[in-house]
């Protein structure tokens, strides 16, 4: 398989967003899944930087189904952290 540069660097920064989500839920799940707001936060950011990691990667393989499921987390990954701070 022979990869251009772009292609390659491309799939480096998209599977290490998608690392940062992983990193997210083991962090919220060592935590037993309650978190201080400050916490929540970071969390949904993490979770949020690997869903657009997962979103492009989804738009790349024309995985079109996936990709509406990916937004849909997103959506709501963020609605969660603006309810959090919110209240």
């Amino acid at each position: 398989m022979n990869l251009s540069r772009e292609v390659l660097e491309l799939k480096i920064i998209i599977y290490t967003m998608i690392s940062v989500q992983m990193i997210a839920w083991a962090f919220h799940q060592y935590h037993g899944g309650t978190l201080d707001t400050k916490s929540y936060v970071y969390f949904c950011a993490g979770m949020m930087v690997g869903q657009c990691g997962a979103t492009v990667e989804c738009f790349r393989s024309k995985a079109w189904g996936t990709l509406i499921v990916q937004l849909y987390f997103f959506f709501f990954t963020g609605l969660g952290m603006l309810k959090k701070l919110s209240g």
